[in-house]
């Protein structure tokens, strides 16, 4: 049986779907393979196991967000301005986040529920550092030493949660406290700008 290309992205597709509403442990195969409109052999031909595809959503994803951060972190900018958004700026680069939402919110769920899906979250956040971040902070001569556990509290609990965060429920949130979402990203740029010029003062 030949590998089927598009039923495969059909699969990761619908798996992405039932993972973000059921999350991976309350995802069945034959749900999948319902929404995908394919058969569940179709679904073990090309993915041994459940896990497997949840792994292969997460590569695809951290493959797209090194990109997306790129588009934040341009690499005509020194060192002196990063951490110097301006607010369209820096949400252009977020959109990514938003249009990612079902991602992010199975990594939440799965964190929540497990060790293994706490691991999956960090996981993703220090792929974003080896493959981007600190690649680009070193190529300007910044030195960003491994173990540094002051700037990846910053880094962590203050820029890369909140960030999701803000993508996931901000619209919500700026709604149920009826402030102006003009002036809520402005806020959040603001913050963001500050939390990374400590990030790379941090010591």
């Amino acid at each position: 049986m030949a590998r089927d290309g598009d039923g495969r992205a059909r699969i990761v597709d619908a798996a992405r779907e039932i993972f973000a509403e059921k999350g991976f442990s309350g995802a069945r195969v034959k749900e999948i393979a319902q929404r995908a409109g394919v058969s569940q052999a179709l679904i073990f031909y090309n993915f041994p196991d459940k896990e497997s595809i949840f792994r292969e959503i997460l590569s695809k994803f951290e493959g797209e967000l090194v990109e997306a951060f790129l588009k934040i972190f341009p690499t005509e900018r020194g060192i002196d301005e990063v951490g110097r958004w301006g607010n369209s700026e820096l949400w252009e680069g977020m959109e990514f986040f938003a249009e990612k939402s079902r991602i992010w919110r199975i990594l939440l769920h799965e964190a929540l529920a497990s060790e293994e899906g706490q691991k999956a979250f960090i996981g993703v956040w220090d792929s974003l550092n080896e493959k981007a971040r600190r690649r680009l902070l070193v190529e300007r001569g910044f030195e960003l030493g491994r173990g540094d556990s002051e700037r990846e509290v910053v880094d962590f609990f203050f820029i890369y949660v909140p960030a999701i965060a803000i993508t996931l429920i901000g619209k919500q949130w700026t709604s149920a406290k009826g402030y102006d979402e003009r002036i809520v990203k402005e806020n959040f740029t603001r913050v963001i700008n500050a939390l990374y010029a400590r990030f790379l003062s941090a010591s």
